[in-house]
């Protein structure tokens, strides 16, 4: 079936579905295949849940025709969804970065939603599954859609950006994330660029944030024009100024005020994206101002919470080495009198895991931090002062802090998602 073909069926659907014990009557059912698992196996389920079809690339599970037979269910999927972008004429805003990505996202649907028919990526729902999902949420009823784009191997953004076709693009931050898959924090940066290299070549605009040298210089490498900057500088096309970060970041525009809800300076930059991106769009400052002075973060990213008598800074959702460090520059900064560090592992490191945990260890414990404790695996091989402690898991983590009988610390909770931090608190 040609995608012209297909995309008649979806129109007249109820959306597609990759899980088909999701299905409702009128979705199409895409069986993709995971690491686990063959969704060609669930088409049958997926036509008794009510799929108006369902395709697949297996012949031998072809049942009917409601069955529609490709050579590649997830290509099939990727094509319909930049088919169904070339059929809509609104901005298309990607954005990637190493951190801040997802904040970044949310805060400028928090500021965009207040003028303008806004569809944003759900959750972290930014890879070549994600993206092509998020794309086929869009209607003609929708005005801008904000993309978010990740990646762990190079050529991924290249690929992201061929199905979305972004018109405008935001790198939020470049780290030591996944740096055992990308080959070294070069490699991060040529892969984070690539988002520059397509805005460039299809005539697009980037936000620049001046304040981020790497940033800039990689801008300049990849002869980025239609630059829209922003940050601490003067002579940016959007100039702020940040005022205070203990715990909660505040900042200024002009002689405008924003005090957020959002701790740690980190935090700063993903909020001026926002601010600069809805200056763009024309959203009225004070429909900026009020929505970022509004937003809480959830889901373990960038939480200030009080728990059992203690306040803590739970920033569990993942970790590598460059937000861990920003993190802790953070913590030494807060003001209390009882400090408390619990910090998980970082996965995808590779080869350069044990040097990053052992300079992660080192860090930790030349800030005066009054406990420290180090949770996971990967801290195994490395050298810890004699008054740091290594734990296993989260379950381990808490026995030590209930041993302690703190009264009224302030905690921070920062680690790899794989480690799942929270249950500290359970």
């Amino acid at each position: 079936m040609e995608i012209a073909e297909l995309y008649q069926l979806f129109l007249k659907s109820k959306g597609v579905q990759t899980d088909s014990r999701k299905v409702v009557d009128g979705n199409i059912f895409f069986a993709l295949k995971g690491e686990k698992t063959d969704g060609n196996q669930h088409a049958s389920s997926a036509l008794e849940n009510g799929a108006l079809a369902a395709i697949i690339d297996d012949e031998k599970y072809w049942l009917n025709s409601k069955t529609i037979l490709v050579d590649d269910v997830l290509s099939t999927l990727q094509s319909l969804a930049n088919y169904h972008r070339h059929q809509l004429e609104l901005p298309v805003i990607a954005i990637t970065g190493s951190n801040g990505k997802t904040t970044t996202k949310e805060l400028m649907y928090a500021v965009l939603t207040k003028k303008y028919r806004t569809l944003a990526t759900i959750g972290n729902l930014n890879n070549h599954i994600g993206v092509p999902l998020t794309l086929l949420r869009l209607t003609n009823d929708d005005e801008i859609a904000i993309i978010e784009m990740g990646a762990n191997h190079r050529g991924e953004i290249a690929d992201l950006c061929r199905i979305a076709e972004p018109t405008y693009g935001l790198i939020t931050s470049i780290g030591k994330a996944h740096i055992g898959e990308f080959g070294g924090l070069e490699g991060v940066k040529e892969a984070k660029s690539e988002l520059y290299s397509w805005i460039s070549s299809s005539n697009g605009k980037i936000w620049l944030n001046t304040d981020v040298a790497v940033l800039n210089e990689m801008a300049q490498k990849k002869g980025v024009g239609n630059l829209i900057t922003y940050g601490s500088k003067e002579d940016a096309t959007y100039s702020f100024k940040l005022m205070d970060a203990d715990p909660f970041v505040r900042f200024s525009y002009n002689e405008t005020v924003v005090q957020s809800q959002l701790p740690g300076i980190y935090n700063y930059n993903n909020l001026i994206s926002a601010f600069a991106v809805g200056l763009y769009f024309n959203v009225p400052v004070a429909d900026i101002t009020e929505a970022l002075s509004s937003y809480v973060s959830d889901n373990n990213r960038s939480q200030i919470i009080h728990w059992n008598g203690h306040t803590v800074l739970k920033d569990a959702y993942n970790a590598n080495p460059t937000s861990m460090e920003a993190a802790l520059d953070n913590f030494e900064k807060m003001h209390h009198p009882t400090k408390v560090a619990i910090l998980g592992h970082m996965l995808e490191l590779g080869e350069y895991s044990k040097v990053e945990h052992q300079s992660l260890a080192d860090k930790a414990a030349s800030l005066g931090i009054d406990h420290i404790c180090l949770v996971g695996s990967e801290f195994n091989e490395i050298k810890i002062a004699d008054d740091i402690v290594k734990v296993s898991d989260a379950q381990g983590a808490r026995k030590w802090l209930d041993e302690l009988n703190l009264n009224g610390a302030l905690i921070l909770l920062k680690g790899s998602r794989g480690i799942q931090l929270e249950k500290v608190l359970a």
